[in-house]
């Protein structure tokens, strides 16, 4: 969890690139991922209760937007890439 962590701390480094909805999104998904795994989600089961809030999200909103999905998603990246024992 601490390489997770390590990580997804980069999201505010590009912050400016991306703009702060797009951080929200990403502090969306990183706080659904990070409850997901204190219940005992496993790494992909974190990432998909991300992508799902995500998706959830874009569904209520007036206009769907998938990048807005992706900032929210953007935590399965390490999460995908760590192993499930670490």
């Amino acid at each position: 969890m601490n390489k997770i962590l390590a990580l997804t701390l980069l999201i505010p480094i590009s912050a400016c690139s991306i703009g702060a909805d797009k951080y929200m999104h990403a502090t969306a998904g990183l706080i659904t991922a990070a409850t997901g795994k204190n219940i005992g989600f496993t790494n992909k089961q974190a990432c998909a209760a991300s992508l799902a809030i995500g998706v959830a999200k874009e569904i209520v909103d007036p206009i769907f937007s998938l990048p807005d999905v992706i900032a929210t998603a953007v935590v399965c990246v390490p999460l995908l890439l760590t192993k499930e024992n670490e």
